[in-house]
């Protein structure tokens, strides 16, 4: 996994990494913002989902006890050690794209950029057609409001939960409502339906991705 300083020392992050390393778990210094680091599998069997819900422990384990916020991108799985380049240009990717795409950071696997990976290698006249296809004429004013924009990805990144995304957000849940409704008229899109929930978030990555 790729570990970047978004705020605070990397040097002071990875004293934190080391507490939490096992052994045969390998560290590299990349530069005064960024380390790699090789994990082996017995944070699976440490009680974690995935390496993905490891990072996020780490990520707030460095917060806690340094007072350092990350941003974490994992790679994916290897089973030699001579694969290990590989895991970490998906890693680079995720932290790529993820700049490009939504520039707010966190913890993110690579696999979650697959599906915009695959979108970006289409030519930029099919990603305006795809675009045209699927936008509403209305929507325009949707998608260049930087507050519905955020309230409607936010209300994504929360699983279409109401009170996460109010909180999150503050934001009282009748305004939060107000706003959903908004972007249904304007859009068509109900965005509390999943189905609706997807076209709405694909509609999103086309409009970055075509500039």
């Amino acid at each position: 996994m790729l570990i970047s300083a978004k705020r605070g020392s990397i040097l002071d992050a990875v004293n934190v990494i080391e507490n939490y390393s096992s052994d045969g778990d390998h560290m590299v210094v990349l530069d005064d913002k960024e380390c790699a680091l090789i994990k082996f599998n017995d944070c699976l069997n440490g009680g974690y989902q995935s390496f993905t819900e490891y990072a996020e422990y780490l990520s707030r384990s460095i917060y806690d006890e340094a007072g350092v916020v990350t941003d974490v991108f994992v790679g994916g799985t290897i089973s030699k050690i001579a694969d290990v380049s590989v895991s970490y240009m998906q890693a680079l990717t995720a932290q790529n794209i993820e700049k490009n795409v939504n520039g707010k950071g966190g913890v993110h696997s690579y696999k979650e950029y697959v599906f915009i990976k695959m979108l970006e290698d289409l030519p930029k006249h099919k990603l305006v057609e795809y675009l045209e296809l699927l936008s509403e004429e209305n929507a325009k004013e949707i998608f260049e409001d930087p507050e519905m924009v955020e309230t409607a990805e936010e209300f994504l990144n929360n699983s279409l939960n109401t009170s996460e995304t109010s909180r999150k957000l503050f934001l009282h849940r009748n305004t939060l409502t107000y706003r959903l409704d908004k972007i249904e008229r304007a859009t068509g899109l109900n965005i509390r339906k999943f189905s609706d929930a997807i076209t709405f978030r694909l509609i999103t990555l086309l409009s970055k991705l075509a500039r």
